[in-house]
This record gives structure tokens, C-alpha cells and sequence, in this order.
């Protein structure tokens, strides 16, 4: 069986990127200090959208630390929910599970260097850092077209870094797909939704759209083509966009 394990690092507050003079299709390099060397880590960044802002990091974690948290995960995993993280609920549109790390897990050697590289990629601090989350998505697991925050949720969540823990095959699916990065996309949905106000409902309550069909539509019958960002999972490889333009 084929499953994707990857590692939520979510922030709550703004901060400059250290990239952010770099324009859309270009690649940057981003120094992070190592606590423990005084030395430094190169990262390759690639800008892959300005709007929505999206940029792809090439082995922000090694191996080990891949290791290292699909095992804090083992025997802890819960259904995820979708909503907002303060009344968030299990939901069919989800099918992954979910494991937040507690304190002491945070607090080992391995993760604090995780949390200090997505701090210091992002330009944002560590006390706006949500928890840590596991998660984990089964063959054919899936979650709905939806987004990561919105204005009126209890948790504004600015931006999410996603960090993938294994390889899949190129043919095995798993990949991240944005297809409101699509050219008109965001026009389109916003149409739909001043038109259909149950979506509209829905939208604003759970974060998701109502089925995988409804952005489909949106975007002129695809949400997937050779224009859409979609990165397929690669152990150590991370995705990072943010969810709020200020």
C-alpha cells in the first residue's frame, strides 16, 4: 500500500520573508543557521506563485528527521477535521489522520531544529507557531478543495508549511494541487459563490468546498492542467503558501 506522511508547520502572524524580492519562477537560496554548528544550510527555494504566494523548498529535512516524526506519529494518529481548529469537525471531505505533538515532543533536540528552519525560512517567529502536526493519508485518501483559514475563524492561520516525510512513485498520486493559482481562478470561484449562496454557506463554515467536482467547474472544467502548481511528495521536500495576502 502507498500512503502520503507529511508535517504541518502553521503561523499565526506576519513577517518578511527572506526571499521576498524574488519574482515568481525563480530560484533563490535561503541561508538557515544550525543551532548546534554556528554553520550554515543552504536551501533552494522556488518562487512558484506571487499570487497566491507559493514557493517550494528542495530537502528543508533530512531523512533522519523524516524518520524521527512518522515515528512521534506511530500509535497517536485521530481523524483529522476540516472547519476551524477551535470547533473543527470529522467530515467525509477528509480522509487523513491527524496527530498534534504535545509539548514534551516539541520540545525534543529534532523537532525544536525543525520548528527554528521554518521559522527562519519564513521570516516568522516561533510564538506564533502553531503545534506541530502529523498527518497521515491512506491509498486513495483525498481532501476536499478548501482553504486554510478565513477572515472571520477564531485561528487566522497566515501561512502553512507542508513538509513531505516519504517518496511516493511518480504514477501513486498524493500530490498538492492549487488550482486557484490558475489565471481568472479566484474571479471564478468568487462568481460562483455570490451566485450559489449555499456554497457560499458551506465555504465559510467548513474551509472546504462542497465536493471535488465544485472547483472543477471553477476552473473551466479542471482543476488540474499544465498551469496548476501541484508538487508530488518527496521525502524532505516542502511546499510553503500563505492563506492571507497582509
Amino acid at each position: 500500500s502507498v500512503q502520503r506522511c507529511l508535517v504541518v508547520l502553521a503561523f499565526q502572524t506576519h513577517g518578511e520573508e527572506p526571499w521576498s524580492g524574488t519574482d515568481a519562477g525563480q530560484r533563490t537560496e535561503c541561508s538557515i543557521r544550525r543551532e548546534w554548528t554556528d554553520g550554515f544550510r543552504h536551501f533552494d527555494v522556488t518562487i512558484v506563485s506571487r499570487t497566491p504566494r507559493i514557493a517550494s523548498v528542495k530537502g528543508l529535512l533530512s531523512a533522519a528527521e523524516c524518520v524521527h516524526l512518522i515515528g512521534l506519529a506511530k500509535d497517536q494518529l485521530n481523524p483529522s477535521t476540516i472547519g476551524n481548529p477551535g470547533d473543527g469537525h470529522k467530515d467525509l471531505r477528509r480522509s487523513s489522520s491527524i496527530h498534534w505533538l504535545r509539548e514534551d515532543e516539541q520540545l525534543h533536540p529534532t523537532v525544536s531544529n525543525i520548528r527554528s528552519k521554518a521559522a527562519a525560512l519564513t521570516g516568522l517567529t516561533l510564538a506564533t507557531m502553531e503545534r506541530v502536526q502529523l498527518q497521515r493519508y491512506p491509498p486513495g485518501g483525498f481532501y476536499v478543495p478548501h482553504v486554510d483559514t478565513l477572515p472571520h475563524w477564531e485561528t487566522l492561520r497566515l501561512a502553512t508549511l507542508l513538509v513531505y516525510l516519504n517518496t511516493l512513485p511518480s504514477d501513486a498520486g498524493g500530490d498538492t494541487v492549487f488550482p486557484l493559482a490558475l489565471p481568472g481562478a479566484h474571479a471564478a470561484l468568487h462568481a460562483r459563490l455570490n451566485a450559489e449562496p449555499a456554497l457560499r454557506r458551506d465555504l465559510q463554515t467548513t474551509g472546504t468546498l462542497t465536493n471535488r467536482l465544485t472547483l472543477d467547474k471553477t476552473c473551466n472544467g479542471s482543476s488540474r492542467n499544465s498551469l496548476t502548481p501541484s508538487f508530488h511528495p518527496h521525502e524532505g521536500d516542502a511546499v510553503l503558501f500563505y492563506n492571507l495576502n497582509e
